[in-house]
């Protein structure tokens, strides 16, 4: 039985498990993130992992 006290796995961690660490990023992740980057006046890099790209999108998306 679990505990009602046990926590889910976080997003992130979750992520990595799927291999996103090794993955190119998708496209819908690089046409979010092109959008941003130039929103933000930053430079699009685009060779990242999906890991990457999410944490790219979510620092440039605050």
């Amino acid at each position: 039985m679990i505990s009602p006290k046990t926590k889910a796995i976080a997003p992130e961690t979750a992520r990595l498990d799927e291999g996103s660490a090794v993955e190119p990023m998708t496209s819908l992740q690089a046409d979010k993130l092109r959008a941003l980057c130039e929103a933000s006046d930053e430079q699009f890099r685009e060779n990242l992992t999906q890991a990457e790209a999410d944490a790219e999108i979510e620092r440039l998306s605050d």
